[in-house]
């Protein structure tokens, strides 16, 4: 009676093994720097609601809001998400502190740029460590912090 083998070799096994280690090898960096992006994301958007305050406030009175309370926004500890702490308004800039060990940074400040020369040119602003385009002077003072990687 002829013998029929079922199943798989113990070279077969060992080959899938390895190109699923070596797909994961590829992948888990990848993940780690998606996830990275993914909490910072977080921190653009909220963002990008204070920035229209802060701008609203400079439209209607030619200079910057002080701090939150003059921005009419809440205290930086109730502006909070999932990943982000605070959001804290001085001198027109605006710092958004970032839960502990998410993403790449710590403290992400965005700041309003005027330009120099032509008034009616539409602001704009500076993330982190941007560097201030020719004709432009920026407000607040850039506390932007970055994790050790």
């Amino acid at each position: 009676m002829p013998r029929t083998d079922n199943g798989f070799t113990l070279i077969e096994l060992l080959t899938v093994i390895s190109i699923i280690a070596i797909l994961a090898a590829i992948a888990i960096p990848q993940f780690a720097a998606y996830r990275q992006r993914a909490y910072t994301s977080e921190g653009y958007v909220l963002g990008g609601d204070i920035r229209k305050d802060i701008q609203e406030f400079y439209d209607h009175t030619g200079r910057f809001p002080k701090d939150n309370a003059e921005a009419g926004l809440p205290s930086a500890v109730h502006l909070r998400g999932k990943f982000v702490e605070s959001i804290s308004v001085k001198d027109g800039a605006f710092d958004i502190t970032f839960s502990e060990n998410m993403g790449r940074y710590k403290v992400l400040t965005a700041r309003p740029a005027l330009p120099k020369v032509d008034p009616g040119a539409p602001i704009i602003w500076l993330w982190g460590s941007d560097k201030t385009p020719d004709g432009y002077a920026p407000a607040g003072e850039n506390r932007t912090v970055e994790r050790n990687q």
